[in-house]
Protein backbone atom coordinates (compact mmCIF):
# COMPACT_ATOMS: atom_id res chain seq x y z
CA UNK A 1 0.00 0.00 0.00
CA UNK A 2 0.94 3.61 -0.51
CA UNK A 3 -0.44 6.89 0.77
CA UNK A 4 -1.44 10.10 -0.94
CA UNK A 5 -0.79 13.26 1.05
CA UNK A 6 -3.54 15.36 -0.47
CA UNK A 7 -3.34 19.11 0.01
CA UNK A 8 -6.54 20.91 -1.02
CA UNK A 9 -6.53 24.70 -1.34
CA UNK A 10 -9.32 27.14 -2.10
CA UNK A 11 -11.89 25.46 0.19
CA UNK A 12 -14.77 27.99 0.26
CA UNK A 13 -16.89 29.13 3.20
CA UNK A 14 -19.97 26.97 3.60
CA UNK A 15 -18.20 23.70 2.77
CA UNK A 16 -19.48 20.87 4.96
CA UNK A 17 -17.45 18.00 3.50
CA UNK A 18 -14.88 17.23 0.85
CA UNK A 19 -15.68 14.28 -1.40
CA UNK A 20 -12.46 12.74 -2.70
CA UNK A 21 -12.59 10.28 -5.61
CA UNK A 22 -9.53 8.39 -6.84
CA UNK A 23 -9.61 6.66 -10.17
CA UNK A 24 -6.95 4.70 -11.93
CA UNK A 25 -6.75 4.84 -15.73
CA UNK A 26 -5.67 1.20 -15.90
CA UNK A 27 -8.93 -0.10 -14.40
CA UNK A 28 -12.62 0.45 -15.01
CA UNK A 29 -13.50 -0.06 -11.35
CA UNK A 30 -15.73 2.44 -9.60
CA UNK A 31 -13.43 4.91 -7.86
CA UNK A 32 -13.29 4.72 -4.08
CA UNK A 33 -14.86 7.74 -2.41
CA UNK A 34 -13.53 9.32 0.76
CA UNK A 35 -15.40 11.93 2.80
CA UNK A 36 -13.12 14.32 4.63
CA UNK A 37 -13.82 17.11 7.08
CA UNK A 38 -13.22 20.46 5.45
CA UNK A 39 -11.42 23.50 6.79
CA UNK A 40 -12.02 26.82 5.05
CA UNK A 41 -8.97 27.83 3.04
CA UNK A 42 -7.02 24.59 2.93
CA UNK A 43 -7.34 21.01 4.08
CA UNK A 44 -4.84 18.16 4.33
CA UNK A 45 -5.90 14.50 4.02
CA UNK A 46 -3.93 11.25 4.06
CA UNK A 47 -5.55 8.70 1.72
CA UNK A 48 -4.34 5.06 1.55
CA UNK A 49 -4.28 3.65 -1.99
CA UNK A 50 -2.98 0.69 -3.96
CA UNK A 51 0.55 1.08 -5.29
CA UNK A 52 0.71 2.02 -8.97
CA UNK A 53 -0.96 4.47 -11.25
CA UNK A 54 -1.58 6.52 -13.12
CA UNK A 55 -4.19 7.99 -10.78
CA UNK A 56 -6.50 10.97 -11.03
CA UNK A 57 -7.83 12.48 -7.83
CA UNK A 58 -11.00 14.58 -7.96
CA UNK A 59 -12.11 16.72 -5.04
CA UNK A 60 -15.55 18.22 -4.63
CA UNK A 61 -16.48 20.65 -1.86
CA UNK A 62 -20.12 20.13 -0.92
CA UNK A 63 -22.64 21.87 1.28
CA UNK A 64 -25.80 20.49 2.82
CA UNK A 65 -26.89 19.03 6.12
CA UNK A 66 -26.46 15.35 6.89
CA UNK A 67 -29.24 13.37 5.23
CA UNK A 68 -30.10 16.28 2.92
CA UNK A 69 -29.22 16.58 -0.74
CA UNK A 70 -25.67 17.88 -0.93
CA UNK A 71 -24.77 20.51 -3.50
CA UNK A 72 -21.31 20.91 -5.05
CA UNK A 73 -19.88 24.40 -4.64
CA UNK A 74 -16.32 23.93 -5.88
CA UNK A 75 -14.07 21.27 -7.31
CA UNK A 76 -10.67 20.44 -8.70
CA UNK A 77 -8.43 17.58 -9.78
CA UNK A 78 -4.91 16.38 -10.29
CA UNK A 79 -4.11 13.89 -13.05
CA UNK A 80 -1.56 11.27 -13.97
CA UNK A 81 0.42 10.62 -10.82
CA UNK A 82 1.71 7.33 -9.43
CA UNK A 83 2.07 5.95 -5.92
CA UNK A 84 5.00 3.84 -4.71
CA UNK A 85 5.06 1.40 -1.80
CA UNK A 86 5.66 2.65 1.73
CA UNK A 87 5.84 6.32 0.72
CA UNK A 88 3.61 9.37 0.80
CA UNK A 89 3.01 10.87 -2.62
CA UNK A 90 2.21 14.58 -2.33
CA UNK A 91 -0.67 15.78 -4.50
CA UNK A 92 -2.01 19.34 -4.61
CA UNK A 93 -5.52 20.22 -5.77
CA UNK A 94 -6.74 23.83 -6.05
CA UNK A 95 -10.52 24.14 -5.92
CA UNK A 96 -12.45 26.43 -8.27
CA UNK A 97 -16.17 27.31 -8.24
CA UNK A 98 -18.69 24.97 -9.86
CA UNK A 99 -20.96 27.21 -11.92
CA UNK A 100 -23.86 26.81 -14.29
CA UNK A 101 -25.42 29.26 -16.73
CA UNK A 102 -28.37 28.96 -19.08
CA UNK A 103 -27.04 28.62 -22.61
CA UNK A 104 -27.74 31.36 -25.14
CA UNK A 105 -29.36 28.68 -27.33
CA UNK A 106 -32.21 28.24 -24.80
CA UNK A 107 -35.39 29.88 -26.11
CA UNK A 108 -36.62 32.91 -24.16
CA UNK A 109 -40.25 32.10 -24.90
CA UNK A 110 -42.02 28.82 -25.62
CA UNK A 111 -45.44 27.71 -26.76
CA UNK A 112 -47.56 26.04 -24.09
CA UNK A 113 -47.50 22.27 -24.56
CA UNK A 114 -44.66 22.36 -27.09
CA UNK A 115 -41.32 20.68 -26.48
CA UNK A 116 -38.17 22.72 -25.97
CA UNK A 117 -34.57 22.24 -24.90
CA UNK A 118 -32.95 24.06 -22.02
CA UNK A 119 -29.19 24.30 -22.47
CA UNK A 120 -26.95 24.68 -19.44
CA UNK A 121 -23.23 25.34 -19.58
CA UNK A 122 -21.28 24.01 -16.60
CA UNK A 123 -17.86 24.94 -15.30
CA UNK A 124 -16.74 21.54 -14.02
CA UNK A 125 -13.24 21.93 -12.54
CA UNK A 126 -13.27 18.40 -11.07
CA UNK A 127 -14.13 16.85 -14.46
CA UNK A 128 -17.07 14.91 -13.02
CA UNK A 129 -19.18 15.42 -16.15
CA UNK A 130 -16.51 14.49 -18.72
CA UNK A 131 -18.18 12.81 -21.68
CA UNK A 132 -21.71 13.64 -20.48
CA UNK A 133 -23.71 15.33 -23.21
CA UNK A 134 -27.16 15.38 -21.59
CA UNK A 135 -28.59 15.26 -18.08
CA UNK A 136 -32.18 14.79 -16.92
CA UNK A 137 -33.91 17.92 -15.71
CA UNK A 138 -35.80 17.70 -12.42
CA UNK A 139 -39.30 19.10 -12.60
CA UNK A 140 -41.55 20.51 -9.93
CA UNK A 141 -40.68 21.73 -6.46
CA UNK A 142 -37.28 19.97 -6.38
CA UNK A 143 -36.10 22.15 -9.29
CA UNK A 144 -37.37 25.30 -7.62
CA UNK A 145 -35.70 24.39 -4.30
CA UNK A 146 -32.40 23.47 -5.97
CA UNK A 147 -32.40 26.61 -8.11
CA UNK A 148 -33.08 28.85 -5.11
CA UNK A 149 -29.92 27.81 -3.25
Amino acid sequence: MGTIRLSVSGVPMGTDKLVIALDRSATNDDPPLVLAAAQVGSTLALVPVEVGGPYTVRVLAVTGARGARRSPISGGRSREFSVTANTRSSVDVALEPVTAAISASTPRTVVTGAGYTVGVEFADPAGLLEGVTALPLLMGSALIQNGAG
